[in-house]
């Protein structure tokens, strides 16, 4: 489902949405931070939050680096 959503924020879909807030994020994944990435393009606000203390999922890809790259953007 993530993949095919992603496919169809590459192909000029953008959802309406402006105020994103993402919990867990140390949890995100590769295809997960690129949709992060288009929906960011287009919000207003644009929160995150996570602890990389507490990061459970990296058997399925997880990367809790991907934490601090979003926390060092402008």
């Amino acid at each position: 489902m993530q993949i095919q959503a992603l496919e169809k924020m590459n192909n000029g879909y953008m959802p309406p949405y402006t105020n994103i807030l993402i919990d867990e994020f140390q949890d995100t994944d590769v295809v997960q931070k690129e949709i992060f990435e288009l929906l960011l393009e287009n919000a207003n606000t644009f929160t995150i939050v996570g602890d990389k203390d507490q990061s459970i999922y990296r058997w399925r890809g997880s990367n809790n680096e991907y934490l601090e790259e979003f926390a060092s953007k402008d």
